[in-house]
């Protein structure tokens, strides 16, 4: 005879854990996530925050540097990668640093990418120390090191002595460089300089000149691969290497043609 089916069977089947749901928890977490996220960037892109985040990297930025910062405008696409100041002004006793606008921009192919609008430094030798050890070498540009691409438009740099008194002035300074692996290398142009040795009756003006540069990633001194001086009648072309500024020190070599007058001035009879 054919009897009831067993109710063991149907035991069973209800007797089957349900199915876990540990996926669609992960999901509700990332989601809530993302929500935070876009919550938090949304309001750090409005005015106040914006406010308060200018006056926090003003605050860094002077106690890093030891100096007054000023800091006009500052803004930023978190989205899109990128930041912009306006207005950056640093006074400090030894150095003056100001900037129209700076822009630095972060891309997935491209990098790290600096773009610099009538940026002005100022630069005044410290004063001589008969005791103590050396001073660390002052190289100022090996911040570039850091980034994939640097551009600068417009740029003044003005060296002075002791006293205040400039003996270097460069004026109309435009600078491409490009980084791989952290070594810069580009193009440099000075629209137009003076140099001179302050109280001695030397000045050399106007001059103007263009280089191919590089930056040693081991040393962080400034390479000149090519580059070439034009003041009057006179124009030089060669090679050389800035190794520090205060105190500068700085080598070249190369040739060319020199005015009589020119020579006149550094050589006087």
């Amino acid at each position: 005879m054919n009897g009831p089916e067993p109710a063991t069977a149907g035991r069973h089947e209800s007797a089957q854990p349900p199915r876990p749901r540990a996926g669609r928890r992960w999901l509700r977490r990332i989601l809530w996530i993302l929500g935070a996220l876009s919550v938090l960037v949304a309001l750090l892109h409005t005015p106040p925050a914006k406010r308060l985040v200018t006056r926090g990297v003003v605050h860094l930025a002077a106690r890093a540097l030891g100096a007054e910062v000023e800091i006009g405008r500052l803004d930023y696409r978190l989205w899109a990668g990128e930041v912009s100041v306006e207005g950056v002004e640093v006074r400090r006793a030894d150095l003056e640093i100001g900037c129209a606008r700076a822009r630095v921009a972060l891309g997935l192919d491209a990098g790290v990418r600096v773009s610099l609008d009538a940026p002005r430094v100022v630069v005044t030798q410290g004063p001589q120390k008969d005791d103590g050890p050396p001073p660390e070498p002052s190289r100022p540009w090996t911040i570039v090191q850091r980034f994939d691409e640097v551009e600068l438009h417009d740029g003044a740099l003005e060296l002075r002595d002791r006293e205040g008194r400039p003996w270097l002035r460069l004026e109309g300074i435009e600078v491409r460089l490009e980084s791989h692996e952290g070594h810069p290398r580009g193009t440099a142009r000075v629209a137009e300089a003076a140099f001179g040795w302050p109280g001695a009756g030397i000045r050399v003006e106007p001059v103007r000149a263009e280089a191919e540069i590089e930056i040693e990633p081991d040393t962080g001194a400034v390479r000149v691969l090519r580059g070439e001086i034009v003041t009057g009648e006179t124009t030089l072309a060669g090679q050389g290497r800035l190794e520090q500024i205060d105190p500068i020190f700085a080598s070249a070599e190369g040739g060319g043609r020199v005015d009589a007058r020119l020579l006149q001035l550094l050589v006087p009879d």
